[in-house]
């Protein structure tokens, strides 16, 4: 602490410095809303074991939080957040938060693991995600809770067939074909091969269905 103290006085006006725990310190950040964000960019070398659980605070946060992220990751999880797209054996509910809330997503460079100290048994790479505004990354009416809840319970058995995942408590069976008919999907698509959009449009029909019936309950 004593050292970063000293390069932050010494630093220039826009760089700030922040000590702190960011699983504590993002949930604890207020924002206006001016379109604006607080940072442009937000870099940091993370515990390669808090990397998901950070992204999954800052991702929703673009436009407010900052613009562009940078981190440093385990090598082979930065391929696999940059390069992972719906087909992929990799794909997860991860991996479409990535796709709905990143505009851009970018492999720098590879950091080999003798560069650390204590060296690890993984290299490490330098990645950038630049970030859509909150208001471009979901279409209105849906929130961030709403959709990264409805994504992970797709996934939830991943190699099922997604109405087999949603059919129950709230969604019938009949509203769950007829939003994946909305979208487009065959009644047998799995999660793994939906995109970002394909799970915005299904939540989108399914919650059009739920208001119509509460209007005419």
């Amino acid at each position: 602490k004593p050292a970063l103290a000293s390069v932050s006085a010494s630093a220039s006006a826009g760089l700030e410095l922040i000590h702190d725990d960011i699983l504590n310190w993002v949930p604890n950040q207020s924002f206006d809303d001016n379109g604006v964000p607080t940072y442009t960019k937000l870099v940091s070398n993370l515990p390669f074991n808090i990397t998901t659980d950070m992204l999954k605070l800052v991702l929703p946060l673009g436009g407010k939080l900052c613009s562009d992220v940078f981190l440093l990751l385990q090598d082979e999880a930065a391929k696999r957040f940059v390069h992972c797209d719906e087909g992929d054996a990799q794909y997860r509910a991860f991996s479409v938060l990535l796709s709905t809330y990143c505009s851009e997503r970018t492999y720098l460079f590879k950091i080999d693991r003798s560069a650390f100290f204590p060296r690890p048994n993984v290299d490490g790479a330098m990645v950038h995600f630049r970030l859509k505004p909150a208001s471009e990354a979901l279409p209105s009416g849906i929130s961030h809770k709403a959709f990264a809840g409805f994504v992970t319970r797709c996934f939830s058995r991943r190699r099922k067939m997604v109405k087999n995942n949603l059919c129950g408590n709230p969604y019938d069976e009949e509203s769950v074909l007829a939003a994946l008919d909305s979208a487009g999907l065959d009644h047998a698509v799995r999660p793994q091969d939906m995109s970002a959009q394909e799970f915005m449009q299904v939540l989108q029909h399914l919650q059009m269905l739920s208001s119509m019936s509460n209007q005419q309950s």
